[in-house]
């Protein structure tokens, strides 16, 4: 009792420090969403070997290669904002370079309800190479989807 007062027996109160308090909210929102990540998906965000845009930006994947309905062919123009960042939006599914571009941003970038409005399975499955999407988005879309064929790694 040297620091107390006489007849006081409570704790001091520590108070949290607001970073911390911001931290721990914005873990818990963080914990809310790992919750609605697939399995698959939320073990290539944790590898350390996936680059960082990726494991911070995740990515989308359908449940069934059939949910993809987009256009098979003609000239594809997405819609301003479609893929923030991307100054692009025409792409010939004529030409297999466009092909390979506007699949490869969408695998990336897309939220579920695009990609089904913009990729068409059968061209999927014709065009997929080891070069489409980045390593890690490409060995899940792999691994689920047996018909896209292991590529080359």
């Amino acid at each position: 009792m040297d620091h107390m007062e006489a007849g006081t027996d409570t704790a001091p109160v520590i108070t949290m420090p607001l970073w911390e308090e911001q931290f721990r909210n914005q873990l818990r929102a963080f914990e809310r969403l790992a919750n609605r990540i697939p399995s698959d998906v939320a073990a290539v965000l944790q590898d350390p070997c996936v680059p960082w845009r990726i494991r911070t930006s995740g990515f989308a994947v359908v449940d069934s290669l059939d949910e993809l309905t987009g256009p098979a062919r003609g000239i594809v123009e997405l819609p301003q904002g479609v893929l923030p960042g991307e100054p692009r939006r025409l792409f010939n599914l004529s030409n297999l370079r466009d092909t390979w571009a506007l699949y490869g941003l969408l695998l990336w970038q897309a939220s579920p309800d695009q990609l089904r409005a913009w990729i068409n399975r059968d061209r999927l499955i014709r065009v997929w190479n080891p070069f489409i999407a980045p390593t890690a988005i490409r060995q899940v879309w792999e691994n689920r989807f047996p018909e896209l064929g292991p590529s080359l790694n």
